[in-house]
């Protein structure tokens, strides 16, 4: 299922900024990124689904970057689900 909703200009905006200084932002770094892309081939739903593993997972480390070793974690669990 496909569902277009255009997004106006304006809001646009308020999406693509983002304020540095904000420092409860989670970013995922480069290690993250590439276990979440090699270990799906790139499937999107894979790839979100890792990632919204390892959001959680990250929160209980209480940390506000994703690496490497919190992805393996959110994949182990992805894993076990089967």
């Amino acid at each position: 299922m496909l569902i277009k909703y255009p997004i106006p200009a304006a809001e646009k905006t308020k999406v693509a900024w983002q304020d540095d200084s904000d420092h409860s932002a989670v970013r995922f770094d480069y290690g993250a990124v590439r276990e979440i892309f090699r270990y799906p081939n790139g499937t999107p739903r894979m790839i979100n689904a890792i990632s919204d593993k390892a959001l959680p997972a990250g929160y209980v480390y209480r940390t506000t970057t994703i690496d490497r070793g919190i992805v393996q974690v959110a994949l182990n669990e992805l894993k076990e689900v089967g």
